[in-house]
């Protein structure tokens, strides 16, 4: 990835599948895990709230407002 003439690497991290091939599991961006990230944000909700708020709330992030109108 290029930005402002710098350069950042990803690192993909595979595992796999057998018959399904070779499958990404996660990505490390600049030191970051995708995968350690949505961890740390599961955990702060259920700390703080049930599975099922947690479900509702990945629920929300998936499946747009069933009442807004799209422009």
């Amino acid at each position: 990835l290029l930005n402002d003439g710098k350069s950042y690497e990803f690192v993909y991290k595979f595992y796999d599948a057998k018959e399904r091939g070779w499958l990404i599991y996660d990505l490390d961006i600049v030191g970051v895990s995708i995968i350690q990230t949505y961890r740390s944000q599961f955990g702060d909700v259920l700390n703080n709230a049930d599975f099922n708020t947690l479900l509702q709330k990945l629920n929300e992030a998936v499946l747009p407002d069933q009442n807004k109108t799209n422009p």
